[in-house]
């Protein structure tokens, strides 16, 4: 939708007639209409850790970003940008504007617990071990989401690159409790093995959600 924006500019008429007319200045207002427009997709919920893009493409005019609070690594490429979350961070504001407009949104921490599982969540959710923590589901689920958008974004092309990639990913989330973590891993492997995705990056959002699910009944 156009934004229209008001000035206000001052207006002399003369009341009356020859030299006796009266000056009367008054306000009126002079509109424009702006051409510029933004629209822009983004994620409401994310999770520490997680690489975050957000897509302002199908806007109009040149844009100028801003967040806050600032994360580490920040990037802008055309009318796109991406960041990772900071662990310790519950809310970022974006601000995108052009020089007539400006749009502001905010990303808040959490998860979408209104999660429909299909057959092979069920199965993974099966191997999830018992003793499990809501930080560990937490960390894990956003883990394989990593993974999955660093593929979209063709940064990991080979399966290869994506199993190391992974490997070190969730082994870094778990951290101490990678041990109890192990059986449920080797089961994924075994089933990417068996059976090899042809998108790692929907069957990884799959994993995760299972994950996410899980997390809402834990």
């Amino acid at each position: 939708m156009n934004r229209i924006k008001k000035a206000s500019t001052v207006v002399a008429v003369v009341v009356g007639c020859g030299l006796l007319g009266t000056l009367i200045s008054f306000s009126m207002s002079d509109y424009w209409v702006s051409e510029d427009k933004i629209t822009v997709t983004a994620p409401q919920l994310f999770q520490p850790g997680q690489l975050i893009e957000i897509d302002a493409s199908r806007s109009t005019g040149t844009l100028t970003w801003a967040i806050s609070p600032l994360p580490d690594a920040f990037r802008t490429y055309g009318k796109k940008a991406c960041f990772v979350t900071d662990r310790d961070i519950k809310q970022y504001t974006i601000i995108i504007s052009t020089d007539k407009i400006k749009k502001v949104i905010t990303i808040n921490l959490g998860y979408d617990h209104d999660i429909t599982i299909n057959e092979f969540q069920t199965e993974v959710i099966s191997w999830i071990p018992v003793g499990h923590t809501k930080l560990e589901l937490m960390k894990l689920a956003q883990s394989f989401r990593s993974i999955a958008r660093i593929i979209d974004i063709e940064i990991l092309t080979e399966d290869d690159q994506i199993i190391d990639a992974t490997a070190w990913l969730t082994s870094d989330a778990l951290g101490p409790a990678l041990e109890k973590w192990k059986p449920f891993l080797n089961q994924l492997q075994a089933r990417f093995e068996a059976s090899p995705p042809t998108d790692i990056a929907v069957t990884w959002r799959e994993v995760a959600r299972a994950l996410e699910a899980q997390d809402g009944a834990a």
